[in-house]
């Protein structure tokens, strides 16, 4: 049975915080070595449904095995523009399941009057983000030339956004 997408609830945090922690402790796709701890994350999440944040999981059982996020912030001058986070176990990737979080997501997030844009950076090696970004109408907007140190490499961070 393949995954479902479903808008994140707080009874899903326990299982997001460990998916969150496997997937920043591979060390590829995320600059943080480990997952935030639970308390901060339920801080953040719940602020993230009280203002209406696109924010879904992927779900195998009752376990989640992905998630995305678009943050908008609250400044004005900033609120029609939110940044966005994804991420999914190995295990889960290749299936279809990124692309139908990414369009819960971006539907969502244009619902919404004043929110015009979403942005997300992602290192340049990860190909297979960046051809599914592309395919879902993100552009490239720049590069941050070596802006990673990983493991003793230094990675360029691709810079891109969708407009509606």
């Amino acid at each position: 049975m393949p995954a479902l997408v479903m808008p994140m609830k707080l009874s899903y945090l326990r299982s997001f915080c460990r998916a969150f922690d496997a997937i920043a402790r591979e060390g590829r796709y995320f600059v943080r070595p480990v997952g935030p701890d639970r308390r901060a994350l339920r801080r953040s999440t719940k602020v993230a449904l009280e203002r209406h944040h696109p924010f879904f999981v992927a779900l195998d059982g009752g376990d989640v095995v992905g998630g995305i996020h678009i943050a908008f912030p609250e400044l004005p001058m900033l609120a029609h523009s939110g940044t966005l986070v994804m991420g999914l176990l190995p295990e889960y990737r290749r299936q279809g399941i990124g692309t139908r979080l990414l369009r819960s997501a971006m539907e969502s997030a244009f619902e919404r009057p004043g929110r015009c844009r979403v942005q997300l950076e992602v290192m340049r090696d990860n190909e297979a983000a960046i051809s599914l970004y592309t395919r879902q109408g993100f552009a490239i907007e720049g590069v941050a030339r070596r802006a990673v140190r990983r493991e003793g490499e230094l990675i360029d961070i691709v810079h891109m956004a969708r407009l509606r």
